[in-house]
């Protein structure tokens, strides 16, 4: 048994409005094979088992749906924080370093190490986001 044309449309848009709870930047990147995905899928689900199936597939859409915004929404603080962190600690050390013919003490290398390994770990952070991103 398939499902009709309507059925999909409305499935469909009842989906791209649940894309809402997604940030923005998310949903513009990833919502079009979102929903192609979740067409493709929700057919197979009414195909194997009717109306039942279709229904418990909608449940686990809904509910993973709300999981995975959350961590969405909880990494974006972490990415704003990041970058401040980059930006107070690039601003410290222009100022610590701005005039190369003033002494320096070691408490301003000091400064400028810390602010490197607080570099060296967003750098890794970052890097491994993206290898278990892909």
């Amino acid at each position: 048994m398939k499902l009709g044309h309507r059925t999909i449309r409305l499935l469909e848009k009842s989906y791209g409005t649940l894309l809402l709870i997604y940030p923005k930047p998310f949903r513009e990147r990833f919502s079009r094979e979102m929903k192609l995905v979740f067409v493709a899928a929700a057919r197979d689900a009414y195909e194997r088992g009717g109306a039942t199936a279709l229904s418990m597939f909608l449940v686990r859409v809904v509910v993973d749906g709300l999981a995975s915004s959350g961590r969405e929404y909880f990494e974006m603080p972490q990415r704003l924080l990041a970058l401040s962190t980059v930006l107070v600690l690039v601003f410290v050390n222009w100022l610590t370093f701005h005039d190369v013919f003033e002494p320096h003490t070691v408490r301003d290398y000091l400064t400028l190490a810390a602010s490197i390994l607080v570099f060296v770990h967003i750098g890794m952070d970052l890097r491994q986001r993206r290898i278990a991103a892909h």
